[in-house]
């Protein structure tokens, strides 16, 4: 977590309160955490600055109560305006401090005695099942002192659950984060290697070593330049900024190398694409593409090799190949209880699977080295809806994740370190069916599109971090699923037509017919640099395949991909080639189309 200090400065040199790791220049020294003259007193302990220190807690803070401990410095502050656990927490950490957690009892006889009734504590449990672990905002270290009431906790299932006195009562009670309730701040003095980080601090990580990244001044280590790191001798180091629980460097391997920087692996040749008739995949039988259009199911990336992502059972399962389709990598088991995944290409031998796991969280998995080996999960997203579905994109470097939450709308989730260690993420359009793009030949360009079965654009011109209004340029479409290329935005989906939309003009709507009735509503489209379109669905044949030119007002006629066959999932190769993941008679087939050859 972050912290913010606020330092109230009076006369007589005392520079009171909150930035405890930072000593007043003279006189008596009430900001530094220790005795300053001698006397066995420290900070608001000391005479010259007892009176100071007492008018500083909560001065300037718009609290409605406050009380100072004046052993310890300690000032709590008293809010009776009501917020969820999370933003009184924000608000706690504005003011230098966070939600008020008590360490003793006669902490917590301090903390009541300033509290409103009901009031939210800094503790909380967010993972009950199946036994309970109530942990401090401060460090998420285990609460050591509990003041249940009788019968509490009682709060059962999944949700987290958060502290606040019982009422009136000088005891706690769990209930949920969410509701609001007043709270109390804690405004304590910090220091060096109590596992916050204050604005002065480069980093802390609650130790006094040297050389792990964060010294034991609390200043950034650079791994790279003190020959700490562990990256591989084909990799260039990179020094990163602390951050709690994350590595301070990168690994980087050199061109010509592919891996995830610990390792490389000189890269193989250069795959080149033709067509390639239908094969079985191996290994996969019984295993399902499931509804494409819910997530991309095949990617390619940049150098050309090829990344399948199917489920299993309720297993997420990926195969690679790196020689065009000719041969695959054995099946790989990235999860379980998957209840949709999907998979993008980045950067050559790097692809990230995205899974929505049957609880409603989203996590994501990366191959830095062509999937021979599979970085451990990073969270995304806690809490979403399952049906419609996850998306991913990239700009060759951040990792955007599409995804509807649980509370309704959709939101795109965004990491941009290497680790994919941190999401954060923005609400955007409102809709039923959505997908996130990244445009090819503009990358800063990201749209959140989607319908309701209205067409719904909301465009970020700065990668993702924001989004701007929702657009209904024209059109309808239910069911659909979305492409980006060659300046057009396309979608398709369970109506009998194509829509296209110029990225330099979304309102100028081009609609096709041309399409027939696809098993389910369902179809899934890829576009090519070219910004030529292809369409496949389930047909009354097996899967078929219809193709929209960049240059043509309509679409050409439907190519049978193979007989008795279903639910296709497909990706632009080699320029102008369709690869195609799809059923047929219990198998999973793979093929290389060339769909209109002159």
């Amino acid at each position: 977590m972050r912290a913010l200090a606020v330092a109230f400065t009076f006369a007589a040199g005392c520079s009171a309160l909150v930035g405890f790791d930072r000593p007043a220049e003279r006189g008596a020294q009430c900001a530094d955490g220790v005795d300053n003259d001698g006397n066995g007193l420290a900070d608001c302990e000391e005479a010259s600055c007892a009176d100071v220190c007492l008018a500083a807690c909560g001065e300037g803070s718009g609290a409605d109560g406050s009380v100072l401990d004046p052993v310890s410095g300690h000032c709590y502050l008293a809010f009776t305006a009501a917020r969820p656990v999370l933003e009184a927490n924000d608000a706690c950490m504005s003011l230098g401090g966070y939600l008020a957690v008590p360490d003793t009892g006669a902490e917590d006889a301090t903390i009541r005695a300033v509290a409103p009734p009901g009031a939210s504590l800094g503790i909380a449990d967010f993972d009950p099942s199946p036994s309970y672990d109530f942990r401090q905002v401060t460090g998420d270290r285990p609460a050591q002192y509990q003041n249940f009431s009788v019968g509490e906790p009682d709060g059962v299932g999944d949700e987290p659950l958060c502290v606040s006195y019982d009422g009136a009562a000088p005891t706690w009670q769990d209930n949920d984060c969410a509701t609001p309730r007043p709270f109390v701040c804690e405004v304590t003095p910090r220091s060096c290697g109590d596992l916050v980080r204050q604005p002065e601090e480069e980093c802390d990580d609650g130790n006094a070593l040297a050389g792990d990244g964060c010294a034991a001044t609390c200043v950034d280590e650079d791994e790279c330049a003190m020959g700490t790191d562990a990256c591989h001798p084909d990799a260039d180091c990179l020094n990163f900024p602390w951050n709690p629980g994350q590595p301070g460097y990168g690994c980087q391997c050199r061109q010509g190398f592919v891996g995830d920087g610990f390792s490389c692996a000189v890269l193989p040749p250069t795959p080149v694409f033709q067509p390639r008739a239908p094969m079985t995949l191996a290994g996969l039988a019984g295993c399902t593409t499931d509804v494409p259009r819910r997530g991309r199911k095949i990617a390619v990336d940049p150098f050309g090799a090829l990344y399948v992502v199917v489920r299993c059972g309720n297993s997420a399962t990926v195969i690679v190949s790196v020689d065009a389709g000719a041969t695959w990598s054995p099946p790989q088991n990235l999860a379980v209880n998957v209840d949709e995944v999907a998979v993008v290409g980045v950067a050559p031998g790097r692809a990230v699977v995205a899974m929505a796991l049957a609880n409603g969280e989203v996590i994501v998995r990366q191959t830095r080295d062509f999937g021979m080996t599979w970085h451990p999960p990073r969270p995304v997203f806690a809490s979403v809806a399952l049906p419609p579905g996850i998306s991913l994109a990239t700009d060759g470097n951040s990792v955007l994740v599409g995804l509807h939450p649980s509370a309704g709308g959709y939101r795109v989730q965004r990491a941009s370190d290497p680790e994919l260690f941190q999401f954060s993420g923005v609400d955007t359009t409102a809709v039923a069916f959505g997908d996130v793009l990244v445009d090819p030949q503009a990358p800063s360009q990201v749209y959140a599109v989607g319908d309701t079965s209205n067409l719904h654009v909301s465009v970020s011109s700065d990668g993702g971090a924001t989004f701007g209004p929702d657009l209904m340029p024209g059109g309808a479409q239910q069911l659909s699923d979305w492409a980006i290329g060659g300046g057009f935005i396309y979608t398709a989906g369970q109506l009998n037509d194509v829509t296209r939309l110029p990225v330099a003009a979304l309102a100028s709507v081009e609609v096709s017919g041309g399409l027939v009735d696809a098993a389910g509503g369902e179809r899934t489209i890829a576009v090519g640099g070219d910004g030529t379109a292809y369409v496949a669905y389930t047909g009354t044949a097996g899967v078929e395949l219809v193709r929209w030119a960049a240059a043509q007002s309509v679409v050409d006629p439907p190519l049978l991909v193979e007989p008795m066959s279903d639910t296709p999932a497909i990706e632009v190769v080699g320029g102008a080639l369709v690869a195609a993941v799809y059923h047929a008679l219990g198998d999973l087939r793979f093929t290389i189309i060339d769909p209109f050859p002159q």
